[in-house]
């Protein structure tokens, strides 16, 4: 009796597209998928000791060292345009998906012919969907449905099963974001051109939210939060000026510019707890270095 040989079978249609930062990258993933998908890394910060781990286990990975960090909107573009597969999964650092539901994406891409963007499920999915980033546009409440495929009103950052020609025709992402609402901006512009997104309910992927922070020192974490917060508070202001013009946007964000204002200098004064203070300063400093026209410039080194 002849042994039989396995081989693998190698997608021709889609690449995995992961940007990373100081070398955080979930092994877990890469492990499953590395054999039957072709995988770009953009490593953001110049993380040599990254590459030379992966490359001794995983040869084949294309691994890219942007050497600036260029945030997730200018890193994901840096792996964008060397995609020749006609889809991408673009996937964050700290989530984790197995070949099986990577298959699955596969699969309900060949049914779901008019999609532009497909997405995985997560705990809370419908209270993660109804943030409300879009402080103008009128999303109805988000509830899920029993149906195994339902359209949403936009895809999150950390699982996008993307079409890449509906990427290219909006020249992929806007790179003056640095940090926060680049897929709720991603999506917004594919919108405007008749492009729809999916949640595949059947499809399951672990995401560590802000697990890039989980193994930092006291310190380090305390300047992670105030950068995490002043990006956040930069990049809503600039959306909604982006999409609806500044003096909307700048209505939208004047009661938290004056919160923030009077609640730093009080913590300043009388408070006693420094993440407080630095937080909301943050928060402060995003608004405003918007409100006289900053581009995204704070940086931190983890």
């Amino acid at each position: 009796m002849k042994n039989s040989i396995k081989i693998n079978k190698f997608s021709d249609l889609t690449t995995v597209l992961i940007v990373t930062i100081n070398g955080l990258v979930s092994m877990k993933t890469i492990k499953s998928l590395y054999s039957y998908y072709k995988i770009i890394i953009v490593e953001n910060n110049n993380d040599k000791i990254l590459r030379k781990k992966l490359e001794k286990k995983f040869k084949k990975i294309n691994f890219i060292n942007t050497k600036n960090n260029l945030g997730f909107s200018g890193g994901n573009n840096c792996g964008l345009i060397k995609i020749k597969t006609p889809y991408v999964l673009l996937l964050g650092p700290d989530a984790e998906i197995s070949k099986i539901n990577l298959d699955k994406f596969e699969n309900y891409s060949k049914k779901i012919k008019n999609f532009s963007i497909l997405t995985a499920n997560i705990e809370n999915f419908d209270a993660m969907m109804n943030t409300r980033l879009d402080k103008v546009a009128m999303f109805k409440k988000f509830r899920l449905s029993n149906k195994e495929i339902q359209e949403i009103p936009w895809v999150p950052e950390w699982c996008m099963f993307c079409k890449m020609n509906d990427l290219k025709k909006i020249n992929y992402f806007d790179d003056s974001y640095f940090l926060y609402f680049e897929g709720l901006d991603l999506c917004k512009r594919l919108k405007k051109i008749n492009k729809t997104f999916y949640l595949l309910k059947n499809i399951y992927v672990k995401h560590q939210f802000a697990g890039t922070s989980k193994n930092l020192s006291e310190h380090k974490r305390l300047d992670h939060w105030k950068f995490r917060f002043w990006h956040f508070y930069w990049s809503s202001f600039y959306y909604h000026r982006k999409h609806y013009g500044y003096i909307r946007s700048f209505l939208i964000h004047i009661t938290k510019l004056f919160r923030f204002f009077f609640k730093k200098n009080y913590l300043y004064f009388f408070g006693k707890n420094e993440y407080d203070y630095i937080t909301t300063k943050a928060k402060f400093d995003g608004i405003l270095s918007q409100v006289f026209n900053k581009k995204s410039y704070l940086r931190i080194k983890l």
